[in-house]
């Protein structure tokens, strides 16, 4: 895997606009990391095909906010992950958060952070929704969508951090494109920490229209 600033990624994407709008976002998933990731971190794994060859398999990209700017990763795929166990105490004590699988107290921080432990973090996340595009999003656009939010956008959400990123980016693909939207059973989970709600439920209604 390779993870990519965004802005760089939005460079290569766009370096050739014909050759790139040939590919498109066919899914957007809302993922949630529950097991690996002392925050409960939030991210959104892309679905992009190309126009010619739609019984290629897909390619992934994931998407995410962390704390030192905004990310793209390409070249994901499914790995095997630990037994899933219920307790968060359990998790810290068998180094789920730092990939230490040794045991012993690890560092407080999602997997997302240590590379041996990226792609188990991704693949052990949960669905909370997903969009699937009637006629896909050519992927320029969606770049579009990314980088014109991560640009005004940093700062002042930055006490929302990756809940904020990926709600903000899920709703205005929502509203913009046409798509039918699945909720899973973890769906009321999304925005929330230890119980808590970090994402005030009308943030992302209200703020749309502000950024563009």
């Amino acid at each position: 895997m390779i993870t990519w600033p965004l802005s760089k990624w939005y460079d290569a994407v766009t370096h050739d606009d014909e050759l790139c709008n040939d590919w498109v976002v066919t899914k957007l998933e809302h993922m949630k990391n529950f097991h690996f990731s002392a925050v409960l971190h939030e991210f959104l794994r892309v679905t992009v095909k190309h126009r010619n060859t739609l019984s290629q398999e897909p390619k992934c990209l994931i998407v995410e906010r962390m704390d030192y700017g905004d990310t793209v990763t390409v070249g994901w795929k499914w790995a095997q992950y630990p037994k899933l166990t219920g307790w968060w105490i359990k998790r810290l004590l068998l180094g789920y958060f730092s990939g230490d699988l040794r045991g012993g107290i690890s560092v407080l921080k999602s997997s997302s952070y240590t590379s041996g432990w990226q792609a188990v973090g991704y693949s052990g996340s949960d669905f909370l929704c997903h969009l699937d595009f009637k006629s896909g999003v050519p992927l320029t656009e969606f770049a579009k969508v990314l980088v014109n939010l991560s640009g005004t956008s940093y700062k002042a959400a930055a006490e929302f951090f990756f809940f904020w990123f990926a709600s903000m980016v899920y709703e205005i693909l929502k509203e913009e494109w046409p798509c039918l939207e699945f909720k899973g059973d973890y769906y009321n989970h999304m925005g929330k920490f230890a119980g808590v709600h970090i994402l005030p439920s009308k943030l992302v209604s209200t703020t749309i229209l502000p950024y563009f």
